[in-house]
């Protein structure tokens, strides 16, 4: 099963980091994804990792990818 990881900065000033895992859909080029999570990481002076707060856990959406090189994202918790 492939794995994407989202959102993930080591930038302060965009603190956030994701994780999300699905299979793709190679005829429909589109991830179901499951147990996605977000987190918001803290960091150091020396910009090494510090802790992170868990801003949510087992998130479920879909991407869908276009054949133009773009894709939309939905979040199933979204709505």
């Amino acid at each position: 099963m492939p794995w994407m990881r989202t959102g993930v900065t080591k930038n302060p000033q965009l603190p956030t980091s994701g994780y999300a895992s699905g299979p793709l859909d190679t005829d429909t080029l589109t991830i179901e994804y499951s147990g996605c999570s977000k987190s918001i990481p803290t960091y150091n002076d020396s910009g090494v990792l510090a802790g992170e707060d868990v801003e949510y856990e087992d998130r479920t959406g879909t991407i869908v990818f276009k054949e133009d090189g773009t894709f939309t994202w939905h979040e199933d918790q979204s709505e």
